[in-house]
Formats: C-alpha cells, structure tokens, sequence
C-alpha cells in the first residue's frame, strides 16, 4: 500500500456517481482502494528430487549414475498468466582409486546431460468498467496475449 502516503487527503475515495476517484496526474499516482484490488493473486508448485546409484565394479573401481529434476509451475489469476519449466540433468562417474606401494593413484572419468523446457501463456487485459466485480478478460476494453515455449 505504498500509495497511501503520496495519496492526497483532500481527494475523496469516491466520485459523487459512487465509481472510484481516479485522479489523472502526470505521476500516475493511483486510489490506494485500486491498489488493494489490482492485485494478481496466483498460485503455483515444485518438484526438486534426485536419486542416484552406485556401483562396486571390482575393487577401486566405481560407476556413479545420479539423475536431478526441477519442475515448477504457476499461474496467475488476473493476468491469466500461466508458466511451467523442468530441468533434467543426468551425470554418470566412474572413478578409479589405488594405492601402489608410496602411490596414490586417482581418476575420474564423467559425463553430464541436462535439458531444460520453458513454456509460458500469457493474457491481459486493461481499462477494465468496474475494479470489484468487471475484472475477467472479458470484461476489458482492451486485451493481448502471447506464448513463448
């Protein structure tokens, strides 16, 4: 509500026909009733997981496989803004230990391969007639939207 201190208190809330009091300035200085309600509430979840496996091939000599993922999604209700990623990484080790008399012998061979998807929707729309109740997409007098994947 950072509006309220910048908020005039001369001006009243409300227009005598009851709509909102928008005051037109060049700061774009807004109704701190519109604040409240020009919100875009929004939900979303995650996954973050990774399990591996590891193997005594003979003595000194292991194999590591480890797979990661990272999903998450969310979607936000008066933008209608919806997003959804996932990374994937897969890494395989196989490391070699000895020890040879005075010698510390160590080598490890690896690889790794990661993919990552980003998807997201988006809708808007402005100049919407009623800030409580006329606020769908539908109700706006000017919409867009894009998608990128």
């Amino acid at each position: 509500m950072t509006s309220i201190p910048r908020f005039r208190p001369d001006f009243e809330a409300y227009n005598p026909d009851g709509s909102i009091n928008i005051i037109p300035t060049s700061t774009i200085l807004e109704n701190p009733y519109i604040t409240y309600y020009n919100r875009n509430d929004g939900e979303g979840t995650n996954l973050n997981g990774t399990a591996y496996v590891e193997i005594d091939i003979v003595s000194g000599l292991k194999f590591r496989s480890a797979g990661t993922i990272n999903s998450a999604n969310s979607t936000a209700d008066r933008s209608l803004t919806s997003s959804e990623y996932s990374t994937k990484v897969w890494d395989n080790t196989l490391n070699y230990a000895a020890v040879l008399g005075d010698h510390d012998i160590v080598a490890v061979v690896g690889q790794s391969i990661e993919e990552y998807d980003f998807k997201t929707q988006s809708a808007y729309g402005s100049g919407f007639p009623d800030e409580e109740v006329l606020i769908n997409i539908g109700s706006a007098s000017s919409v867009g939207g894009d998608s990128d994947q």
